[in-house]
């Protein structure tokens, strides 16, 4: 039985808010005393790390890194929608986890992000990246203590939609359970964002699929660090529990045995 419940405070967004303006989850704001007070608000609260967001401003970013430094927080970016900050900057400014392996795209195809044109992403999808430039960007990451969490079973259900790996997945006891839940209804959450991804969206993330798994490779085979996460649910498709499954599948094209991916995520994980 688990006798501890960890709550997490809203994370930091820059505006517009990528899920809207301030709420009760996140704070929106391109303002640094703003920004600052949610880190003591974090600190005063016992948090172990800030977490900020894809609209972040770089001043706001580089503000809250030397405030959750000085209180010993370190602080994780979900960038994947970043405009302005790619890997490099966030390392260089004591960004110490991407998470998604987010904005490492962005440090190897300097022209991307998520809101360009589609002519624009036909454009950038046919350049090869060489391997001495990926391993410069990550060697620098690693240098600077950067971890990662590619969160591969996120990326490849919003390429693929609804197809499990294992296929037995969706056979399973626990999926039966989840499709007879009537309080947590998390399908009709997918059902809804599912409906509304284009081919175009697909295909967009099928690239960053491929990116992530080779940045993933690469970041393993570097000595990089590298975590198992799913984002479980958020996205489509992506399941607490069961997505690990999927996850740790994922992990088995790393040239990693099955006690090290094990390890990954438990002991590597409660670490």
């Amino acid at each position: 039985m688990f006798r501890q419940k960890y709550a997490t405070y809203r994370f930091i967004d820059g505006e517009p808010g990528l899920w809207g303006p301030t709420p009760y989850g996140n704070i929106s704001k391109n303002n640094i005393d703003t920004a600052l007070a949610a880190v003591d608000e974090l600190h005063k609260q016992d948090a172990k790390f800030v977490k900020v967001y894809g609209n972040i401003q770089e001043d706001v970013l580089e503000a809250v890194v030397k405030k959750s430094s000085k209180l010993n927080l370190e602080v994780a970016v979900d960038i994947l929608h970043t405009k302005s900050i790619d890997s490099i900057k966030a390392a260089d400014h004591g960004v110490k986890w991407l998470e998604h392996a987010s904005s490492i795209v962005h440090s190897l195809y300097p022209d991307y992000n998520t809101q360009i044109s589609v002519d624009e992403f036909e454009r950038i999808s046919q350049i090869e990246v060489s391997e001495q430039r990926l391993t410069e960007v990550l060697t620098y990451l690693i240098e600077k203590e950067v971890k990662i969490v590619p969160t591969l079973s996120l990326y490849r259900h919003l390429a693929e939609g609804r197809i499990f790996n294992p296929p037995e997945l969706d056979q399973s006891k626990q999926m039966k359970l989840l499709d007879e839940d009537k309080v947590f209804t998390v399908d009709d959450q997918f059902n809804e964002i599912d409906s509304q991804l284009n081919d175009h969206f697909r295909s967009r993330q099928k690239w960053e699929y491929e990116q992530v798994k080779a940045i993933t490779e690469k970041h393993l085979e570097l000595g990089g660090e590298v975590y198992t996460g799913t984002d479980a649910p958020a996205g489509t498709w992506v399941y607490p529990g069961l997505s690990m499954i999927e996850e740790l599948n994922e992990f088995k094209r790393f040239n990693l045995n099955n006690f090290e991916i094990l390890k990954k995520a438990s002991l590597d994980a409660k670490e």
